[in-house]
């Protein structure tokens, strides 16, 4: 988020897949620890999409790979951030101000990733799904009201530290769910972030805060280990859920 935001505010969100983080990489374990301390005593939410080649086989969005064939799985990962961090700067600008004010988007740079393409596709085509009723997901939707296309725009990561946070952010939960050579997963880093993870209206942190994508009846399909499993119980996901229906 950015100027346009609740005063102090500051959303931050991440996308993880296979890609790891190379600045998180070159920190020290007390390090990583600290930043993580660091970004969880500020006055922020966080929100994670965690994404792994095993949970997406088979999967497919044939229409977002239409539009984009160089970053169709980014488009649909941002997307489903976005309907989560909007929904959220919605709410607290109403809280706030007593009126809807728009939020600001920046990117990370990456191969591919053009602030142009990116405005199009939110805005000239997500957009006017959402208004015909015709998006590839029926469940959730961005909240519009909130969307400004000119507070777009896409920054090396180095440049600018709301962009570093949310690469700690995503990088500590890669940490969690990558099961290391001997079996570990290293939770301690995104365990700290958890009283900032964004919750719902009602309260709830899974599926808001943090997504897991795809949803059911795929993400049983990941085979989650049982210790993968306990990590995102701690954040409200039932067990059922991520195993299907035959654990």
């Amino acid at each position: 988020s950015g100027r346009h935001a609740p005063d102090s505010m500051v959303v931050i969100a991440g996308m993880r897949s296979q890609r790891p983080d190379l600045h998180f990489a070159d920190l020290t374990d007390p390090q990583k620890l600290s930043a993580c301390e660091f970004i969880a005593s500020k006055h922020l939410r966080c929100f994670v999409v965690v994404s792994n080649k095993k949970n997406m086989r088979g999967y497919r969005n044939l229409r977002a790979e239409k539009h984009d064939t160089r970053n169709p799985l980014y488009n649909w990962m941002l997307r489903l951030l976005l309907e989560r961090a909007s929904d959220f700067c919605a709410q607290r600008t109403i809280k706030d101000y007593c009126e809807t004010r728009s939020m600001r988007i920046e990117l990370a740079s990456r191969g591919g990733l053009s602030t142009a393409r990116t405005k199009v596709y939110l805005w000239d085509k997500l957009r006017r799904q959402s208004q015909a009723g015709t998006t590839f997901i029926k469940r959730g939707d961005i909240s519009w009201s909130v969307i400004d296309p000119n507070e777009i725009e896409i920054f090396q990561a180095k440049s600018r530290a709301g962009l570093q946070l949310a690469d700690i952010a995503a990088s500590a939960f890669g940490q969690a769910v990558e099961t290391k050579r001997d079996g570990r997963l290293i939770t301690q880093y995104a365990a700290t972030l958890k009283p900032i993870m964004a919750k719902s209206a009602k309260g709830y942190v899974s599926d808001y805060g943090i997504k897991l994508m795809p949803s059911p009846p795929y993400i049983w399909r990941a085979g989650l280990t049982s210790d993968q499993i306990k990590f995102f119980e701690q954040f409200g996901y039932s067990q059922r859920y991520l195993t299907g229906p035959n654990p």
